[in-house]
């Protein structure tokens, strides 16, 4: 049903997991606004995006480096693991390319705690402290409604585009939600892999922290 509202396919699976259709329909809208402003952005094709990945969709160490990371802080049942648990700093090397988000309790606004030196890097920013869907659209918009279904689904979410640029020209990104004592998804561990050319999937060797305040 929500699927009719666009004007071609979209390769989202598993979406069926967001259990709140307004954040379905804001994370919809928000890929068909990006893939219309196609000639700023210069994407390839559609977003893939994939509730609750499987271990083999994750084709770069960063993304199952953190993707193990979750498994283990957590209970062994699928459930989300305590945000007590959450130490970045122990997934070195990939360490420069994670970014934590806070959400709001009041309005489910997204914020960044951490944001990683290789993502500064190539964003020329250092985005900590600093709301996600501020950004400039559309790529604030569409960034703030991947980590809201995040949160909603309450499970890992994995992001996929293709650009022309041939600096990146394959970015990936896996979210993983974590929870409070009381149960509710109040940080985002997200890990970012690009596949520009001569990288070949691995893990950046100069990867460092920027900071991240508890």
């Amino acid at each position: 049903m929500i699927m009719r509202s666009l004007a071609r396919p979209v390769n989202i699976e598993n979406i069926g997991a967001i259990n709140n259709s307004g954040i379905a329909d804001s994370l919809l809208q928000s890929i068909q606004d990006l893939v219309l402003r196609n000639d700023h952005v210069k994407l390839t094709g559609w977003p893939l995006i994939k509730l609750n990945p499987v271990a083999d969709d994750l084709q770069h160490a960063i993304l199952r480096c953190a993707y193990t990371y979750w498994q283990q802080c957590g209970a062994g049942d699928g459930r989300p693991p305590r945000t007590r648990r959450l130490e970045p700093e122990l997934l070195r090397p990939a360490l420069g390319w994670l970014a934590v988000a806070e959400v709001c309790a009041d309005t489910g606004a997204p914020a960044f705690r951490l944001f990683g030196s290789e993502l500064a890097w190539r964003l020329s920013a250092d985005l900590t402290n600093r709301p996600i869907e501020a950004l400039p659209a559309p790529f604030g918009p569409f960034l703030g409604a991947i980590f809201r279904a995040c949160v909603a689904a309450r499970g890992p979410l994995l992001v996929h585009c293709a650009f022309s640029d041939p600096g990146a020209d394959q970015i990936s990104g896996l979210l993983l939600p974590w929870v409070d004592e009381h149960g509710a998804v109040v940080r985002v561990l997200a890990a970012v892999a690009t596949r520009d050319r001569g990288m070949a999937g691995r893990i950046p060797p100069h990867s460092s922290l920027i900071r991240f305040r508890r």
